[in-house]
């Protein structure tokens, strides 16, 4: 049984969950192309300079760096990419 302040879900209206809980999709979306591909579907005009910004902001510079930086292919979906 899942609670909440001391109730269960099913005493609590559905409009205070909504108004009270986030969700936050976590799933990605990536297309056959570069990295650069798919980031510029974001920001159409950013530079290689924000690109290598945010790939910093999320972690991943080094990861892309060390194969061909914002070239690296990257396949439908992501799968050539190691999610362990």
């Amino acid at each position: 049984t899942i609670t909440w302040g001391g109730l269960t879900l099913e005493q609590i209206p559905a409009s205070t969950l909504r108004a009270s809980i986030g969700y936050t999709d976590l799933s990605i979306s990536l297309f056959e192309g570069t990295v650069e591909d798919n980031l510029q579907t974001i920001n159409a005009g950013a530079t290689q300079e924000d690109m290598n910004q945010v790939l910093k902001d999320v972690g991943l510079f080094d990861t892309f760096a060390q194969r061909h930086g914002l070239q690296t292919p990257l396949l439908e979906g992501g799968t050539n990419l190691s999610v362990g």
